[in-house]
């Protein structure tokens, strides 16, 4: 039974809330959560950032500059050996050793790369949420009754002196 259903003859006591009032005290009610949410909005907009940052590329660029000082490494220990300042085995060592590593950065750089196509998709739904979190407004100054729906859960009318406005935990009291 509501007041709205049956007027003052069933809720004789019950309290009448201006709709200005209503209207004003869920608008700022509004304002103050998403005051409490430019914080959060913050904070996950760095996390999407970072996530979306290409540490992937720039290790992959690291590798190839050395692998680029590597190769550089092969060509001075051929010239030690031509010009006799290190043996043969001690050119084989050095090769050896330098292969070794060519190939494991050439196996990282494949693993990154694969990696970066698979989060290519994922990274272009991140881009579109980061533009809808930085494009939400950080005030409102007029609410649609479709709008107050998708935002508040709930309005309590405590008691003539107290009105609740609720979404989810989060709770915001007027005094009227």
């Amino acid at each position: 039974m509501s007041r709205l259903e049956h007027g003052t003859k069933k809720c004789k006591h019950s309290p009448s809330i201006k709709e200005e009032f209503l209207i004003s005290a869920v608008t700022e009610a509004a304002n103050s959560m998403i005051t409490d949410m430019v914080y959060a909005k913050e904070i996950l907009k760095g996390a999407i950032a970072e996530v979306m940052g290409d540490n992937m590329q720039n290790k992959m660029n690291e590798n190839t500059a050395r692998m680029n000082e590597l190769n550089e490494r092969l060509s001075q220990t051929l010239t030690k050996n031509l010009d006799g300042e290190i043996s043969i085995e001690e050119m084989d060592k050095i090769f050896s050793e330098i292969r070794d590593e060519q190939l494991r950065l050439r196996q990282e750089n494949d693993a990154y790369e694969r990696r970066r196509q698979i989060e290519s998709a994922d990274h272009e739904k991140l881009k579109t949420i980061f533009k809808t979190i930085d494009e939400m407004p950080e005030e409102i100054d007029r609410l649609e009754d479709d709008s107050i729906r998708m935002l508040f859960d709930r309005i309590e009318i405590v008691s003539k002196n107290e009105m609740r406005i609720c979404s989810g935990d989060y709770v915001y009291t007027v005094n009227m």
